[in-house]
């Protein structure tokens, strides 16, 4: 379980999501985003994060802590980004993830302090 987490902030935090998103994501993934249904599906959840991710023209993104018990995952990340029109988006965020049979079945994102 490890080895895929530790995969999963790999590819985080060198921005590649749409590689995170086909390779840890579970096709009928749920995710939600400060507990509203962001995504029900990992097609969803791409073309959602998407718009967001071709905006951004650098990033500097940090974990700032990782918690595994049994088949859930608790990830802090630290997140720094510019985007094409110069605008500074920052913010950290806590990853909640259910796993199971090497995928992401479920995924709470929150915002924190």
């Amino acid at each position: 379980m490890e080895a895929l987490v530790d995969g999963f902030v790999d590819l985080n935090i060198n921005g590649a999501i749409k590689d995170l998103c086909e390779t840890y994501y579970s096709d009928d993934i749920v995710m939600l985003n400060e507990g509203e249904v962001f995504a029900s599906s990992r097609v969803e959840a791409w073309e959602k994060q998407k718009e967001f991710v071709d905006k951004i023209a650098s990033k500097n993104i940090q974990l700032i802590s990782k918690t595994i018990k049994d088949n859930i995952s608790e990830l802090v990340f630290d997140y720094k980004m510019i985007t094409h029109d110069n605008s500074t988006v920052a913010f950290k965020g806590k990853h909640i993830q259910r796993w199971n049979n090497n995928k992401i079945i479920h995924e709470a994102y929150q915002s924190v302090q």
